[in-house]
């Protein structure tokens, strides 16, 4: 969402302030704030779709369809979210950023307010920060100004307040091309190209083409007024209902399912758009035509999800009959062999009065009347009779194999042909399908399971071969200390090497007791001022004598150091790890009070 559009969605915001934030949970690029009441704003910061919407409630299969895309992780929010009482929020002004502020107290006690900022910009973050701007945590790495601790810039920019008579002043448009500033001097409706309407800060090529291109009489005023100008123009008449709100919904395949244009279709601003969309759904207010395509984007994203993994699994389960399928067709090259073993033995049977023991073969003439001579294998260990009863045992288990390799080789050419069919026609017309939500989602992956395919074809929940794997930040221990200082514990070698050498930061203080084996235990300092207290050092290292082989000492020495002068030993052992400038605490292993472990 850009700039002009998170205007228009800031009256959904308003219907939350003052209610307090139930849960928070997330799907992949996709966060979901609970609230009272209960209304859910979800966040979306897909690649191809980045905005927000606001519904009722979560449908069950938000999280049970999980996305494969995890360069989020969202984790570190609800410890300091949930309880939070919403106070409000709104677009940066000129910026494709949202900011969200909640009352905290109670929650994290350095701060009685923090704010969640939304970028809808460059793949889509979500930074917490407290009042002064400082970064506590960001759902995904980024540049210097997203680090813990840093300033990020663009909290110091206003917020834009409802109401506001001129959202963005002339100067706000200042740092636009000439070119563009021109085609506002002269005025008329001629097209824009594409290139001309990308890389302006805060707007997205939409939005540039509907200020840009105008049917009114050029103004004698200048360019950056007049725009301001529009831009307020705009808002109002969304907001008073008089301009027509579209969704535009594309084809599988397009680079954004949905599109969201808050003016007439077709029109100068819709670049024919209206021509390339499967749909096109028309709406007569802001709030209703955001919350359409929120939940349609999320359902045809999830589609997607269903589709790709159905494909995978369909091409793995095909690529195994096939190599069944070769398999069988040896056996049944092996078992149709049986019938020469009985011509065989018969031959063998009506010479048998001629054999002596030892001879290692024989050729003798087909008593089938076929006029060949049949050289016959035997064993010189055995008596001819001997040889006659092995061959006459091979020959009847040959067919009784055979009988058994057919009705298989008939089974599993008829799963490669249907696994054929649906990879070539079926899931090509699925991937087409209009699913405009969740729960038609769900009752299309009952469907289909009906039809015979295998529930783990459909369980979206495990990351498929090349996934990226689930945020290790999820699997760690975690405890919360007074004060709003967070904890994490390593569970295993490889917990230890993750937490240590990945995410921890490096200014984060690492833990681990003297002389024993247990696990690395990071205090995170991110967002807080100074040093930590003694009492929260304390209580980190008691953690961290807790979690050592010397758990049931009553005192524990205890090393502490920054993060960033832990190192890993060259080709060392998983959880191996050396420091530098550590101090020691003497502390009674143990937890602290409540224990907030996961």
């Amino acid at each position: 969402m850009d700039f002009p559009n998170l205007l228009m969605a800031a009256p959904l915001l308003d219907r939350l302030q003052g209610r307090r934030l139930q849960r928070l949970t997330w799907n992949g690029p996709v966060a979901a704030l609970v609230f009272e009441g209960p209304q859910v704003l979800l966040l979306h910061l897909h690649q191809g779709v980045q905005g927000l919407h606001l519904d009722t409630t979560l449908h069950e299969e938000f999280e049970h369809i999980r996305f494969q895309d995890q360069r989020h992780d969202f984790s570190f929010l609800p410890p300091h979210l949930e309880g939070a009482c919403f106070l409000g929020g709104g677009p940066i002004r000129g910026q494709s950023l949202l900011r969200l502020d909640f009352s905290t107290a109670g929650n994290f006690k350095d701060f009685n307010h923090l704010w969640l900022m939304v970028e809808f910009f460059g793949g889509g973050r979500l930074l917490l920060c407290d009042p002064e701007g400082r970064v506590i945590r960001a759902s995904r790495k980024g540049g210097p100004e997203h680090k813990p601790g840093a300033h990020y810039p663009l909290a110091a920019l206003p917020v834009v307040g409802p109401g506001q008579e001129l959202p963005l002043a002339e100067e706000g448009f200042a740092a636009w091309p000439p070119a563009l500033l021109e085609r506002v001097r002269q005025g008329g409706a001629a097209p824009l190209a594409e290139a001309e309407c990308r890389g302006l800060r805060g707007f997205k090529p939409d939005s540039v083409r509907y200020l840009v291109l105008s049917e009114e009489r050029p103004a004698r005023e200048e360019p950056g007024a007049l725009l301001a100008r529009r831009l307020a123009r705009w808002l109002e008449r969304v907001r008073q209902g008089r301009e027509r709100i579209h969704v535009l919904s594309f084809p599988a395949g397009a680079r954004q399912p949905c599109r969201l244009l808050p003016f007439a279709v077709p029109g100068p601003a819709s670049a024919g758009l209206e021509q390339e969309a499967q749909d096109l759904f028309a709406f007569a207010d802001y709030p209703s035509a955001l919350n359409f395509m929120g939940r349609g984007c999320l359902a045809r994203l999830q589609m997607t999800e269903l589709v790709g993994v159905l494909r995978q699994g369909l091409e793995q389960r095909l690529a195994r009959n096939r190599r069944l399928l070769e398999r069988l067709e040896a056996d049944w090259e092996r078992a149709a062999a049986a019938g020469d073993l009985r011509q065989q033995n018969d031959t063998l049977a009506a010479h048998l009065h001629e054999l002596r023991r030892g001879l290692d073969a024989v050729e003798l003439e087909d008593v089938h009347g076929s006029g060949r001579r049949l050289r016959i294998p035997l064993d010189p260990a055995r008596s001819p009779q001997d040889n006659l009863g092995r061959l006459y045992q091979r020959a009847a288990k040959g067919e009784r194999g055979l009988q058994t390799v057919e009705l298989r080789l008939e089974e599993v050419r008829r799963r490669v042909v249907e696994d054929e069919e649906m990879l070539r026609e079926r899931l090509p017309t699925l991937a087409r399908c209009r699913c405009r939500d969740l729960g038609e989602i769900d009752a299309l992956r009952q469907e289909l399971l009906r039809l015979g395919h295998a529930a783990s074809l459909f369980d979206l929940r495990r990351p498929g071969p090349g996934a990226r794997p689930e945020p290790a930040a999820r699997a760690f221990r975690r405890y919360a200390l007074a004060g709003g200082w967070e904890v994490l514990v390593g569970r295993n070698n490889r917990e230890n090497d993750e937490l240590t050498h990945r995410e921890a930061e490096g200014r984060d203080l690492w833990f681990h007791a003297s002389g024993a084996a247990g696990s690395h235990v990071i205090l995170r300092t991110g967002g807080h001022h100074g040093a930590p207290p003694k009492a929260v050092l304390e209580a980190t290292a008691a953690i961290a004598a807790f979690h050592s082989k010397a758990r049931h000492s009553g005192t524990v020495p205890v090393i502490y150091t920054e993060k960033r002068y832990v190192r890993k030993p060259r080709k060392g052992e998983p959880g191996l790890a050396l420091c530098t400038r550590e101090r020691t605490l003497f502390v009674s292993p143990g937890l602290p009070e409540p224990a907030a472990g996961a």
